[in-house]
């Protein structure tokens, strides 16, 4: 990932699972509990001064807008994207569709040299 200084970084998800650091909680309430964790991260809240900086806006679901991004980006079929989102196509394409690329003449020019 990149900040909004496009500087590379990493925030070590995976370890900081692994050492244990408490994830919000799931179920009911999950959106205001993440929002509440957010507000109290010192990270989350230097990050929301650099988007505010560049004209941008974090909120707690610019994490699934990332994610749909940059799924889109790598080139993973939309009906996997949807699965790991847990929502259905239709869903995705009302929400997230402004991320899915248009790669229509890409494809046929590949299919075309392929059949050469």
């Amino acid at each position: 990932m990149v900040n909004a200084k496009g500087e590379a970084m990493d925030y070590n998800l995976q370890t900081r699972i692994e050492l244990g650091e408490e994830l919000p909680a799931l179920g009911e309430y999950a959106s205001m509990t993440l929002r509440t964790k957010l507000r109290r991260n010192k990270l989350w809240n230097l990050y929301r001064v650099e988007t505010k900086d560049i004209g941008e806006v974090s909120v707690p679901y610019s994490f699934r807008l990332r994610y749909s991004k940059a799924s889109h980006a790598e080139g993973f079929p939309m009906a996997n994207i949807c699965k790991a989102m847990g929502h259905s196509q239709g869903v995705h394409l009302q929400k997230y569709s402004k991320f899915i690329p248009n790669g229509t003449s890409e494809i046929y020019n590949n299919t075309n040299k392929a059949k050469l």
